[in-house]
């Protein structure tokens, strides 16, 4: 099952399109950001800054399909068409993924933060023990949230009305299940990689850059279509 999900991304008549057009998605915000960034600190920069948004979401309308024709059990990938019902699916997307990553992000970036601001005397001792003690409570609660985010992605996919997407408590049988598990452990490690690399895309130029966008769309196919596989085998 998971070797095949690595090889899902170049099968069916429409993956050339697709991959050209999440290159697009990827390239265009990248441009826009860089521009933004140039224009810093002008209030000018908030105008490409918002128009970056725009392709990242008809990128995240794509997943959207993407997971919703895997559950319905599609073999290969959906065509990238209709650029409205992209942007519609993407907001939605969108919506679930800031609700459910923004603490984990949040909490993360707070960890680091802290801890690179102790000094050895401060993490010496009994206060050393609290402090590893704290922070691995706190990671793991924000881990534990990125677990149900793939399930909430999936049931609004899966048709879902958006609020009731967002409330896990239904969905703990998914939760419970050992497809789930193993799809979300190779979904978050291949996901973390993609998210990683846009960051070269957004920094680098030339063959780097361009190598890190291939790899982020392909990184986006393959964790989308492990979501909707996982979800998939649990309520099908």
């Amino acid at each position: 099952m998971l070797l095949d999900t690595f090889r899902y991304p170049f099968r069916g008549p429409d993956a050339r399109s697709v991959w050209a057009a999440l290159a697009g998605f990827g390239l265009t915000a990248s441009l826009l950001a860089r521009f933004a960034v140039g224009l810093y600190p002008s209030a000018l920069s908030l105008v490409p800054a918002l128009l970056a948004v725009v392709p990242l979401v008809l990128w995240a309308g794509y997943c959207h399909r993407l997971v919703a024709t895997t559950i319905e059990g599609a073999t290969e990938l959906p065509p990238a068409r209709s650029l409205r019902e992209l942007a519609r699916d993407g907001v939605r997307t969108a919506a679930v993924t800031g609700i459910y990553l923004s603490v984990p992000t949040a909490v993360l970036l707070v960890t680091v933060r802290g801890a690179g601001s102790l000094s050895p005397a401060d993490v010496s001792g009994g206060g050393g023990a609290l402090f590893v003690l704290g922070t691995t409570v706190t990671l793991c609660l924000a881990l534990a949230i990125v677990y149900l985010y793939p399930g909430a992605f999936a049931a609004l996919a899966d048709g879902e009305p958006l609020v009731t997407a967002l409330d896990p408590r239904g969905r703990g049988y998914v939760y419970r299940h050992s497809a789930y598990f193993l799809t979300w452990v190779v979904a978050f490690t291949v996901g973390g990689l993609g998210a990683t690399l846009f960051g070269v895309v957004l920094a680098g130029r030339g063959v780097e850059g361009l190598l890190a966008l291939a790899v982020t769309v392909y990184t986006s196919q393959v964790a989308a279509r492990l979501v909707g596989v996982g979800y998939g085998r649990v309520v099908r």
